[in-house]
């Protein structure tokens, strides 16, 4: 999930553009000097809303998640079943990861991550004799899938992205259950004068069940590893205040010893999906002023809590020009 450090970077360095400022006239290139008119009157202070918004397309989100995932597993013979249940299976199982798919939902304002496992077994079965005596025999080394076709189980995985009003990064991933694909096909008997057989789909419980014991637990933890290290990295209320700061210094417009000044008073982030694109879109809504001669005093306040875009007043003016990295960060 580096795509979360790398698009709050680029939203928190993205909303203190400066405003054109008027070319002065050109100077007659003749004989006779041309007095240098004089500069346009200042911009009227007013209020503005701020925006930049930063597209990340979902594939390189897909491809931050699943470079955190192992491509391939294996989980070495083991007994599936509790101790004493009929049948007893033992099996040895190689799993491996497709390409991680991503889709963001709006309804739920989360990321919405697939991540399809394909597996194999090799296993050893028992059945109890209803008769009493021995245990009978009805697989050995037997597959459960091959690598050439494999069983299937693909994982639901949401991540929630939220900020506090305190504006602390905040990520939750839940797993919904899995998905489980069909079982394989035929039946397996035990050999000799008495014979008893059994379907391979009637093991499907226990295979399955340590697949979503063993694999799973570990997909899960993986990713909440990768969410609690992004919310430690990103320290989102120190960047937000650096930025808050620096937006509220003087800002030199060019000629005529010309500087702009806002007096933020709000900020605001929104998160939405948009054309296999995740859209980060910062917003700042405060007073415009513009002064000339020396800098005036910086426009310095608290960062006020976070409020929703939508509640910003003013029409959106998306900033184009970009502060620098290395002023920020």
């Amino acid at each position: 999930m580096k795509w979360m450090l790398t698009g709050f970077l680029g939203v928190l360095c993205a909303c203190g553009g400066q405003a054109a400022e008027p070319a002065a006239p050109a100077v007659s290139s003749g004989a006779e000097a041309v007095a240098p008119a004089p500069p346009p009157p200042l911009p009227a202070p007013r209020k503005a809303t701020l925006t930049q918004p930063v597209h990340v397309p979902l594939q390189l989100v897909a491809a931050s998640i699943q470079a955190q995932l192992p491509e391939h597993q294996s989980q070495p013979r083991a007994l599936l079943t509790r101790p004493g249940a009929s049948p007893a299976i033992e099996a040895s199982i190689d799993v491996w990861r497709d390409d991680v798919q991503v889709r963001f939902d709006e309804a739920s304002g989360s990321l919405q991550v697939d991540v399809v496992l394909r597996y194999a077994a090799k296993f050893d079965a028992r059945l109890k004799n209803p008769f009493g005596g021995k245990w009978l025999t009805v697989a050995r080394d037997a597959d459960w899938g091959t690598a050439e076709d494999p069983q299937r189980v693909t994982l639901h995985l949401r991540t929630h992205v939220d900020i506090s009003p305190q504006w602390q990064l905040q990520l939750r991933t839940e797993v919904d259950a899995p998905e489980h694909g069909p079982a394989p096909a035929g039946e397996l008997c035990t050999s000799g004068f008495f014979k008893l057989c059994v379907t391979k789909e009637s093991f499907a419980p226990e295979v399955r069940r340590r697949i979503e014991s063993e694999i799973v637990p570990r997909v899960r933890e993986e990713l909440e590893k990768v969410d609690r290290k992004i919310e430690e990295t990103v320290q989102l209320r120190a960047r937000a205040e650096r930025l808050w700061s620096e937006l509220s210094a003087p800002r030199a417009l060019g000629a005529h010893d010309r500087y702009r000044v806002l007096q933020p008073e709000q900020a605001a982030l929104e998160l939405r999906g948009a054309d296999n694109e995740l859209v980060v879109e910062a917003a700042v809504h405060g007073q415009l002023t513009y002064h000339q001669g020396q800098p005036p005093p910086s426009a310095a306040s608290a960062l006020p809590d976070r409020v929703s875009l939508a509640s910003l007043p003013g029409e959106r003016e998306p900033d184009e020009q970009l502060l620098p990295l290395g002023a920020l960060f």
